[in-house]
């Protein structure tokens, strides 16, 4: 009996957890549905292509302005609160693309839903690494990366699928669904009651009148500026990447895009399963040299695409590398940070990622008028071999005085 005891107090696979995924699932459905969507929604609407880049960044620069304080909140007024706060802004936004179809409107409540994702998305994470047990807390948190991935993938083939074939602003209606499902599921989320987070969590109040000190060290988590740093520049090729490639597959004469996002997310899917493996077998920097180069080769993959099955392959490397790196660099800014700053963690870790896919989304957008498609794809190359070489080098820095 205690044998058993010991392996259920150990498992990843049980109910809350189980429960926890299928919420990231629902909304990981929601969110990625809009990402794919709301780009051609404004073109639809008449928006130029530099807008919708200035739109895609400044969405994403909301949701880093967020991030920063989502953390903070989480730690201090509890999980489920503040998922639920943000699914709401999240669905309000929906309903407001259907009420209001107008350009102001829209923006506005597009920077809602940003304040709503970031808000849902830190606490699932943060949710994660609460209820993963010590012993399997890098897989945990490797398998919980999962659920948003296939929410993910799915998302972005039935979104592309439904505006190529029904284009109206009602669709968002039933991406309403599924954040409904999303908050309806986390009111069963009431893990925070139990006796097991009274002794593990103590949300903390930190004292905002201790100057730049106080404020950095209430909305920043010093375990995760590494990793965050690293994933800023991993993060600065995607902003441009997901906002251009539809366009970028237009100008090529190429159509019927899911295929591309069902490959990349297949393969994102198969490498995370196994990045937590090849980490403990060959140590986390060479795994996350891999990776890097990897999404390096995509990248240049896009730059001499012609024609398909060229940007098949690049989606493949691309998922590959992405795979190995972002479970990875998660861990990384988790794993040390203690129970009552988790938040804080996740924050700066994905506020970390939002100012890279923000920065992207507005440089290459303009950077793409100038040089062209292939000449952004040829520059973010070299943003990640730079990115490759600092975080080798910070890497061994910190090994070192661990010697």
């Amino acid at each position: 009996m205690a044998q058993s005891s010991g392996t259920a107090a150990t498992s990843v696979w049980n109910r809350r957890f189980l429960l926890l995924g299928s919420i990231s699932v629902s909304f990981g459905l929601s969110t990625e549905m809009v990402f794919t969507i709301f780009p051609l929604y404004l073109a639809y609407l008449g928006f130029h292509l530099a807008e919708i880049g200035i739109i895609s960044g400044t969405y994403t620069f909301c949701i880093l302005i967020m991030r920063l304080s989502s953390g903070y909140l989480i730690d201090l007024y509890g999980r489920r609160s503040m998922a639920l706060t943000g699914l709401a802004c999240f669905v309000l936004g929906l309903i407001g693309y259907v009420c209001f179809p107008l350009p102001l409107v829209t923006v506005l409540l597009r920077l809602l839903q940003g304040i709503g994702m970031s808000l849902a998305t830190v606490t699932f994470s943060t949710m994660a690494a609460d209820l993963l047990p010590s012993e399997r807390f890098a897989e945990g948190i490797g398998y919980f990366g999962l659920f948003s991935t296939i929410g993910s993938m799915f998302g972005s083939i039935f979104g592309l699928y439904l505006w190529e074939n029904y284009p109206s602003a009602r669709l968002f209606l039933l991406v309403g669904i599924f954040s409904g499902l999303a908050w309806l599921l986390t009111t069963r989320m009431n893990y925070e009651q139990g006796q097991e987070m009274k002794h593990r969590v103590h949300p903390e109040k930190i004292p905002l009148t201790n100057g730049m000190l106080g404020l950095f060290d209430a909305f920043f988590e010093k375990t995760a500026l590494l990793p965050g740093m690293i994933m800023l520049l991993y993060a600065f090729p995607m902003g441009g990447l997901m906002t251009f490639l539809f366009p970028f597959a237009t100008s090529l004469g190429v159509s019927g895009l899911t295929a591309i996002y069902a490959t990349q997310a297949a393969c994102l899917i198969f490498s995370r399963l196994q990045a937590a493996a090849l980490a403990k077998r060959f140590g986390v920097k060479n795994t996350l040299t891999a990776g890097m180069l990897i999404t390096t080769t995509a990248l240049l993959l896009m730059a001499f695409a012609t024609n398909k099955t060229i940007l098949l392959l690049a989606a493949g490397f691309y998922g590959i590398g992405g795979g190995l790196c972002f479970p990875l660099l998660n861990i990384m800014a988790v794993e040390k940070a203690p129970s009552q700053r988790r938040g804080k963690a996740n924050s700066t870790y994905m506020a970390a990622s939002d100012l890279g896919a923000s920065l992207g989304a507005f440089t290459l957008g303009f950077a793409a008028t100038y040089i062209g498609y292939r000449g952004v794809f040829f520059f973010c190359c070299l943003v990640l071999l730079f990115d490759l070489l600092l975080m080798r080098f910070k890497l061994e820095q910190r090994q070192a005085k661990l010697l």
